[in-house]
């Protein structure tokens, strides 16, 4: 886990902020529930509660075998298409 409070990498991974109306779309209502019933609860707000995050694999030599950027809360790379990118570059 990277915790960029700059903001340096987020910017150069492409990453995006939400909006507030965000959080009430189904599929983001629907995560909610979902995070809940699994027991995850949230804690804390950080300084941008709306900065969406990503999922990245990287190698040396500035190679990158997955890349997966939030398009909306609850927008999270599914693990086994991590796992297979993790696999292919063995």
């Amino acid at each position: 886990m990277l915790i960029d409070e700059r903001r340096v990498a987020y910017d150069a991974a492409g990453l995006r902020s939400g909006g507030i109306l965000e959080l009430l779309r189904p599929f983001n209502l629907a995560a909610r529930a979902r995070a809940g019933r699994e027991g995850h609860r949230q804690h804390r707000i950080g300084k941008d509660p709306f900065q969406l995050g990503g999922t990245f694999v990287l190698a040396p030599g500035d190679r990158d075998w997955f890349a997966h950027r939030s398009g909306t809360f609850g927008d999270v790379a599914e693990i086994d298409a991590v796992l297979a990118a993790l696999a292919r570059n063995r």
